[in-house]
């Protein structure tokens, strides 16, 4: 390749010379032509990473300036002496696999052997001595009991060796490092990152240009968001990256990533194989709008202090392996050059800041970045729902768990950017800024080496220029509450409810970093070797922070040695200064209040002592606030509904928990609200002054969105006491309201025909049992019922096609809900539709979101309303679970959800104070079968406990996904009417290829529990044996559809299999990749079968796993799950499909909004089931039409986007493209990327009407004619 690389500069310069002198341009390059420049340039980026040889898990075993020694050194059948090739020793965590020694030097001689400075250059006896290892290692074979090592490690070794030495090597030689490249295109976190590359090592050593092409196309998937929320290794909403499950690693696996795409994207750049821009922009979204939030000269999690940092071109820091990656990306990416630079340029020294001004909160990974030019503030955190951290070192007793407490609160002040990292591995691992917790080694390294805490009420609120965040400590013996808010030039952090059961007492640590010359307490020097506490401090100081403390804290300040060593090596001993709160051993209910000003000169910080810009509100249980009157901001965490006293005769209410930001700075209040943990909550907030009051309503997200902020204004018209019925329309003096007001007097009227829905919000934690519909004088005669949790997508759960007006009363099988919405599609007398009363019908269940405790465990797991999440309970018989509903209530229902893991027998009990007990329910008999037990229960009270009495497994502990409490027997006596299209797989027989263990038996699979899988046997790779699921549907049955919902082993590569007798079996459809959202439905031709299976080979070790197989026969009418994109004021359609297709089967299609798309004919269907709907379209907006059929109760959805001409914006975009980011001032070039990167949004929502499309485009017109060039140098 090293000859290719000199041919093909040699062309190029002829070229130039050629064309300077007026010859004919020169060809363009061919796409193997650029295989060879990409070679090239890999083998010159891996021999510039100097003379050690570096794979993927940063181990050292070989370097290249050694590759003659090694050959010395290396056996006549190409082994080493040395190297134990039957060794199986895992290197995940500090150790090493002997045999990678070997493949270590096969490296090291590769590179050599290209090297021009390099000992064995080209030499034929190196190359031969690599040919005969690679041939011993093929004949030895060895293998790991990590299956990282075979899989991913040896082929990111054998991959490079292809690309330095495939056009030279032996062919059985090269034969061996594909063969022992097992890369394939995986684009699912790191480890699909590492096997993408590997396949493109194999592709380019090939020269397969498709091949490298499908690889560059995975490679970019790897750091695309994932908007599904079910991939736990992946980059989600929020832009951070997720590894080993919920927790943040967009430092560890999130750097690997951005490394991995950052170096095919660089080698690439410039060819006909380079990049795209949306490829690029996809990059540029993980790095600059998501990871450059944690990075501010140093990255802002302290834990990484627990291992040595590296050091890269002179810089020594755990943010310095971004620099290569960075600089790849800034000469491959001319837009966002000047942002990667920005980064580069702070890790690198250069700049105190990365270029950010702002405030981010990464709602998914719980963690809170507050930038501003002088300084930045990092806050990480983590609730029942994520995990805080994992040990991944060689556990120290005397040195405890160091990573116990990084993700408490843990909040990194950084100003000089080098505050923490000065103290190196003498850094009190216990003492972790903004963390109050028991002061001890902690011992404790979690299951699997992972974290948790189980305070449920977590989280962040921020709107994009301020920020709060909230901290409920639950762990170590140890409860708080916690929250932090951030303003321009401080941070106040609040603390309440501090209590402990330890014999050790308890510190909330204002800060710990490197001590400086100037440190003092109330303008007192702290003398080094000070360690001592001072009653009624008032503010505080070192290096470049201060530190006020409004209520004249008493603190322990300490300006002293501290001693410590990382891991292997020797001890350092640096002098910290630390700031603390004791709060004493043992400690009920304590507190504090204390504020950071960082950045601030220390005469500043004595003045803002005497007069505080914050005023703190309230510091309790229900409620910590603070306002900024300057700033003229409100931030506050509300842990329980109710009013905050704002003074002057001015309050803030909310009518659900949430963190709340008030800012009255303009001329409209504005509101930001989220909560963590409740998904789909509505929360009401009023501001009132006297008589007069303005209101909002903000429908909050769940799913990936779960605890996003919500930003909006408050308005007079919006009271949230008002009625909660909406409509689509209504007549002048009949509105919606009027269907809710119990006059039957009165209603509601749509005025004319049309489609028309009426809507009712639902009491929070609501199951919608049923519904009654008084109807007036112009009824529905087909109508849809539809619920839904966020008000915005919404579920269909019963059709009516024969309404007769009256009363109608349907009943439902209870699901959850937040709101209900009848949609009408004809009226009996064609003028419309009226509604006396709307009257849902519900149960709500008492335990959503309240306080829960455990005998150990995340209590709140099992409140959250949050299938995803559970409470798993220590390993034993005895293990309790209990909620507080807040005050004395009936108690008829209670609800279990077991995990697989559950409790044979058990007791519910009741108490009015939480300490004498009641039992109000014992299982009988052989007792709990596990899956959902509901309880029919005659008690009262407040709390409400489950105690274990023996369990199903000896193994594990219990685990319960949601424990509900209601107060009426409505779920009891609620009917599960049969569904318009059963499934005919429910109940039945079912078996399976294998089974992992008896909680995960193959009858889950079709039980009609979400919460209850099957899983299979599992195997390390590779993947040879076929996992299958049968169910048998006991008789023939015709069947059109397959679904099957997966936990996340799943297959990428399965069939859909059909038999008449259990042994003969038919494919009938064949799955490839995996589907968003872990669910896969499958519509297959209508076939005769008994039995169906699913049988394919797994993508991971786990084998197969799967919730729910489904099995329906009837109709399959189906839309695309794309919007149909139609040209405005005009004429189209919509298709659909069906099938069977059935002789006079007739179809009636409706839109919800004919100002959009009105249906204009009656669809046509033709002989091979397509059903084409004509429309006539407005002028812009998006709809749905729903499409029904007589022959059956099957209905589909079809949605219209109607496009508004965007040729003006898209060319406005390509030309904001095009431009290199360096050419232009600071100052005018900050502008664009916003108006831009808003522009492309607008292009790629589904439905941008006129308005939206013009702004942006006056937007970003705006931002490119204000470009100014960026003044030459000396100027």
């Amino acid at each position: 390749m090293k000859l290719l690389q000199s041919l093909a500069a040699l062309t190029a310069s002829l070229a130039v010379a050629l064309a300077g002198a007026g010859a004919v341009p020169a060809a363009a390059a061919t796409a193997e032509e650029d295989v060879d420049v990409i070679a090239s340039r890999l083998q010159d980026y891996y021999l510039s990473q100097g003379d050690e040889v570096l794979l993927a898990n940063g181990i050292y075993l070989a370097r290249t300036s050694d590759a003659t020694d090694y050959l010395a050194s290396q056996e006549a059948d190409g082994s080493w002496a040395d190297v134990d090739y039957a060794d199986r020793t895992s290197s995940a965590n500090g150790s090493v696999w002997s045999a990678y020694t070997a493949l270590y030097r096969l490296m090291a001689m590769a590179q050599a052997y290209r090297d021009e400075g390099a000992d064995g250059f080209e030499e034929p006896a190196l190359l031969a001595g690599i040919e005969q290892g690679l041939r011993y290692w093929d004949e030895a074979d060895p293998g790991n009991t990590n299956w990282w090592e075979t899989e991913i490690g040896e082929s990111i070794a054998m991959g490079r060796i292809s690309v330095f030495l495939s056009d030279v090597l032996a062919d059985d030689a090269l034969e061996v490092t594909l063969e022992h490249n097992t890369g394939r295109l995986d684009p699912v976190g790191a480890n699909g990152a590492w096997r993408t590359t590997n396949y493109l090592f194999e592709a380019v050593a090939t020269e397969d240009v498709e091949d490298i092409r499908a690889g560059f196309d995975t490679m970019v998937a790897t750091v695309a968001v994932d908007d599904s929320g079910d991939v736990n290794e992946a980059v989600q909403p929020d832009l951070s990256f997720w590894a080993h499950g919920p927790q943040l690693y967009s430092e560890g696996y999130g750097l690997a990533l951005f490394a991995n795409v950052a170096i095919w994207a660089d080698a690439a750049r410039g060819t006909s194989l380079a990049f795209s821009r949306d490829d690029l922009d996809t990059i540029a979204a993980y790095i600059v709008g998501g990871t450059r939030w944690m990075i501010r000269g140093e990255i802002g999690m302290l834990y990484l202090g627990y291992r040595p940092p590296k050091t890269v071109e002179g810089v020594t820091g755990y943010a310095a392996e971004f620099i290569e990656p960075l600089r790849m990306m800034a000469r491959t990416d001319p837009l966002y050059a000047r942002d990667y630079e920005a980064v580069l340029d702070n890790v690198l020294g250069e700049t105190p800041g990365n270029g950010l001004t702002g405030d981010r909160y990464f709602w998914r990974s719980e963690f809170a970045s507050h930038l501003r030019p002088e300084y930045g503030i990092f806050t990480k955190l983590n609730s029942s729902r994520t995990t805080g951290g994992e040990y991944r070192s060689t556990f120290r007793p005397s040195v405890g768990n160091e990573v116990y407490w990084n993700a408490s609160g843990a909040t990194a002040i950084q100003v000089t950017n080098e505050e923490y990292t000065d103290l190196g591995p003498a850094f009190d691992w216990f003492h972790y800024p903004g963390v109050t917790a028991p002061y001890a080694k902690e011992q404790d390294r979690g299951p699997a080496g992972r974290l948790s805490n189980g305070g449920s009420f977590t989280g962040g609120v921020s709107d994009g220029t301020y920020g709060a965040t909230v901290f409920t400590l639950d762990r170590a013996g140890a409860s708080a509450q916690k929250s932090y808010f951030a303003f321009d030039d401080e941070m106040v952090a609040l603390g309440t409810g501090i209590t402990s059961d330890r014999d050790v007492a308890v510190h909330t640590t204002v800060n710990q970093v490197a001590a400086a010359g100037n440190a003092s307490v109330d303008g007192e020097a702290v003398a080094a070797g000070t360690d001592t506490e001072v009653a009624g401090a008032s503010w505080a100081y070192n290096d470049r922070v201060g530190y006020v403390f409004p209520g004249s804290q008493t603190v322990h300040v300490a300006n002293a040695d501290q001693t410590g060593s990382w891991l292997g090596e020797d001890p350092e001993t640096h002098r910290a200064f630390t700031l603390y709160v004791d709060h004493g051993v043992a400690p009920e209910d304590a507190s504090y209040e204390y504020v950071v000003l960082p950045a601030m000169p220390e005469n500043k910080v004595r003045n803002y002592a005497r007069k505080p810009a914050v005023d703190v509100l309230r510091n309790d249980a229900a409620l910590q606030a603070v306002r900024h009157d300057k700033l003229d901001l409100t931030m506050a965490t509300f842990a329980e509904a109710g009013p905050l006293d704002l003074g002057d005769g001015r309050s803030l209410e909310v009518s659900e928990p949430c963190l709340v930001i008030l800012d009255e700075s303009g001329r409209t209040p504005v509101v930001t609200v989220s909560n963590p943990e409740r998904p789909g909550l509505v929360v009401d907030v009023s501001l009132s002054d006297g008589d007069e009051a303005v209101h909002g309503t903000f429908a909050l997200g769940a799913g990936p969105d779960l605890g996003r902020s919500v930003t909006g204004a408050l308005a007079s018209n919006t009271d949230p006491g008002a009625s909660p019925l909406t409509a689509s329309r209504a007549a002048v003096d009949h509105g919606a309201a009027l269907a809710g007001d119990g006059d039957e007097g009165t209603e509601w009227r749509s005025g004319p025909d049309g489609t028309t829905w009426l809507a009712s919000r639902l009491e929070p934690g609501s199951y919608l049992t049923g519904l009654r519909i008084d109807w007036g004088e112009d009824h529905a005669t087909r109508y849809l019922v539809q619920t839904s949790t966020d008000g915005t997508t919404w579920t269909d759960r019963r059709f009516v096609q024969d309404g007769d007006g009256g009363t109608s009363s349907i009943e439902l099988d209870p699901r959850p809900a937040s709101f209900l919405r009848v949609v009408m599609l004809e009226s009996s007398g064609g003028a419309g539709f009226s509604v006396r009363e709307l009257t849902p019908e519900t149960s709500v269940n008492l335990a959503l979101g309240r306080a829960a405790s455990a005998s150990g465990g995340v209590g709140g797991n099992a409140v959250d309303g949050n299938l995803a999440t559970r409470w798993i309970a220590p390993v034993d018989d005895r293990s309790w679970l209990q909620v507080d509903l807040g005050s004395v209530q009936p108690v008829s229902t209670v609800r279990l959800r077991w995990e697989a893991s559950f409790a044979r027998q058990y007791e519910i009990q009741v108490s009015d104070d939480g300490g004498t007990w009641e039992t109000a329910y014992a299982t009988t008999g052989a007792g709990s079968d596990g899956g959902t037990d509901l309880l029919s229960l005659e008690a009262e009270g407040r709390y409400v406990r489950m105690q274990t009495v023996r369990r199903s497994d000896s193994r594990w502990g219990v685990s319960v996904w949601e424990m509900e409490v209601f107060s009426d027997d409505a779920l009891l006596d609620a009917l599960e009417p049969a569904p318009a299209r059963p499934d005919l797989a429910l109940g039945r027989p079912v078996t399976a290829q294998s089974t992992y263990s008896s909680g995960l038996a193959a009858a889950n699979a079709v039980d009609g529990d979400p919460t209850t899988r099957w899983a299979s046997q599992r195997q390390d790779a590779p993947y040879t044996t076929e996992r299958w699921l049968q169910v048998d549907l006991e008789d023939v049955r015709a069947v059109s559809r397959v679904a099957v919902t997966w936990e996340a082993a799943t297959s990428d590569d399965y069939r859909v299999q059909g038999s008449l007798d259990g042994e003969s079996w038919v494919d009938l459809a064949r799955v490839q990749g995996r589907s968003s959202g872990l669910r896969d439905v499958v519509d297959i031709d209508r076939t005769e079968a008994r039995y169906v299976r699913i049988i394919g080979l797994p993508a991971t070790k786990y084998g197969l796993s799967v919730f729910d197989l489904e099995v329906y026969g009837g109709f399959n009418l189906t839309c695309s799950d794309e919007a149909v994109h139609l040209a405005p004021v005009a004429t189209g359609g919509v298709t659909a499909s069906v099938s069977p297709v059935v002789a006079d089967d007739q179809f009636t299609a409706y839109s919800l909004d004919d100002t959009v798309a009105r249906v204009v004919g009656a669809p046509e269907v033709t002989d091979d089931g397509a059903v084409e709907v004509p429309l006539a379209t407005g002028p812009s907006g998006a709809t749905s039409v729903l499409l029904t059929h007589s022959a059956g109760d099957e209905i589909a959805w079809c949605d219209v986007a109607v496009d508004v001409d965007t040729s003006a914006l898209e060319a406005l975009v390509d030309e904001a493209d095009a431009l290199d980011s360096r050419e232009w001032s600071q100052r005018t070039w900050a502008p664009l990327l916003p108006a831009l990167e808003a522009a492309k949004s607008v292009l790629a929502a589904d439905a941008a009407s006129r308005d939206e499309v013009d702004a942006a485009a006056a937007a970003l017109a705006d931002a490119l004619d204000g470009l100014k060039p960026v003044r030459p140098s000396g100027r």
